[in-house]
């Protein structure tokens, strides 16, 4: 039996985008290192979804081995499903696991979590109903103007 150890730091959060969906989640971390010969790993991490978490939205900076050999992913980022406006997660500033006389660490440096967004515009389709709309609106207006200025004039 091997012994081995976890360590990590975390916090759950909510979060909401007024003025669009977030679509990327990054991470940025310090010196990370996992060394040995079995099975360690250094990694800060952060995962927010929402609708039951049908839609996601990942960052991570991982440093990694197994039996000696490198299994890095380094900075990376995953999205799966549609993009959100709000939802729930966590962000772990490190997460650390070694397993036998194997070593993770991580040197202190603040943790960042950082999200992109995209700001939505309204779909062409939107705008047609709209500018209809705004077209009648016009010429009810206009129609009541000419009506009203031909009770006004004078008639000779």
């Amino acid at each position: 039996m091997f012994n081995q150890a976890e360590n990590y730091g975390g916090l759950y959060y909510t979060v909401t985008d007024s003025t669009g969906v977030i679509t990327k989640e990054s991470v940025s971390a310090g010196h990370l290192t996992a060394t040995g010969s079995f099975q360690s790993s250094s990694e800060p991490w952060g995962y927010m979804c929402t609708n039951g978490c049908g839609s996601e939205v990942e960052g991570y900076d991982d440093v990694s081995q197994a039996g000696g050999t490198n299994n890095s992913l380094g900075n990376g980022t995953a999205v799966i499903g549609k993009p959100f406006s709000s939802g729930y997660g966590y962000a772990y500033a490190y997460s650390l696991y070694a397993r036998g006389s194997d070593s993770a660490s991580w040197d202190g440096t603040p943790t960042r979590f950082q999200f992109t967004d995209m700001v939505l515009t309204p779909e062409p389709s939107s705008l047609i109903p709209l500018s209809v709309g705004v077209i009648a609106l016009g010429g009810i207006v206009a129609r009541q103007w000419i009506r009203n200025r031909r009770r006004l004039t004078p008639e000779m």
